[in-house]
């Protein structure tokens, strides 16, 4: 009669830790959070997701699906360190998922047709998981092999200018085409109501298509003349010419200079900013390119 005891007592105990362990694992992922942050990616709002799902890991830590889905909007705002940041990140948290979460996103890199950033984005996480052989399984060296020798050994280039007919070259003098580094953003010059130059925004689709281009916003443009514009390789930061701007110091607006914009939100660019006496002159400053690691600036001057 003892023993029977025990075993149930054993059992019961059984019972309440797995009924813990359960309770544990729902209360690990904010559902209300994850569901605002998946709203607001399908109106766009990307960056006000991101905010959304980092404010929820100080209050759920333990939640590797949110750090996976920072990850993905990281990517998709292309900011690449910061997404893989955040899966190591979700593989400290819970491997498996964190494992998953890495995979999922390699292969959506893959599809892009970004073989150099996947490879950066699998040796990270190969030194992340060391010999894992889950992750052996998921990204195997064959696959790592694959992109090295796409991307090291030359391939044979052909070229063909294409015109990207009237949707993107409609009206007149469209001008100094842009892209970010993944290539699916476009902000180019037109010249609107026969006069000003303005900046318009384009994206490409799902259907692999560029949208009818669109205004930006006010700023970065202006009353006055924009042209030339430049992104950065992760879409945030605009570089540009603006003319008709000059001052009495000579430097801070010399007839035509090179300026800047950063984005605040998904359509929102802060007011320009002047560059000063290191770049722009009484001069003529303009057609400003930045290198891909942002670290190099070429334009013209007289």
């Amino acid at each position: 009669m003892l023993f029977f005891k025990k075993i149930l007592q054993l059992i019961f105990v059984a019972i309440i830790i797995c009924y813990t362990n359960v309770l544990y694992a729902q209360g690990n992922c904010p559902d209300k959070e994850l569901e605002k942050s998946a709203a607001l990616v399908k109106n766009g709002k990307h960056f006000k997701a991101i905010q959304i799902l980092n404010e929820s890991i100080s209050s759920y830590p333990k939640c590797a699906t949110t750090y996976n889905r920072l990850a993905e909007l990281y990517y998709i705002t292309n900011q690449v360190d910061a997404a893989i940041g955040i899966s190591q990140k979700a593989i400290d948290v819970n491997e498996a998922e964190g494992i998953d979460g890495a995979q999922a996103l390699i292969k959506l890199i893959k599809t892009k047709r970004q073989d150099s950033v996947a490879l950066v984005f699998a040796n990270a996480i190969f030194n992340k998981v060391g010999n894992d052989a889950k992750f052996k399984k998921i990204i195997p060296s064959q696959f790592k092999k694959e992109l090295e020798n796409k991307i090291n050994v030359p391939q044979p280039m052909s070229t063909r200018m294409v015109n990207m007919g009237p949707l993107i070259n409609e009206g007149m003098h469209n001008t100094f085409p842009t892209t970010n580094l993944v290539g699916d953003v476009m902000v180019f010059t037109r010249v609107l109501n026969g006069a000003n130059e303005d900046f318009l925004i384009t994206r490409f689709d799902t259907c692999s298509t560029w949208q009818k281009p669109i205004r930006m916003s006010d700023p970065p443009n202006t009353g006055a003349p924009e042209s030339s514009p430049r992104l950065s390789a992760d879409g945030l930061y605009l570089f540009y010419t603006r003319c008709d701007t000059r001052s009495l110091n000579g430097w801070d607006g010399g007839g035509c200079d090179i300026m800047y914009s950063y984005k605040m939100d998904d359509s929102t660019w802060s007011s320009p900013e002047k560059f000063g006496a290191t770049i722009n002159s009484p001069g003529y400053e303009a057609m400003p390119c930045l290198s891909s690691d942002d670290k190099a600036l070429y334009f013209v001057s007289n």
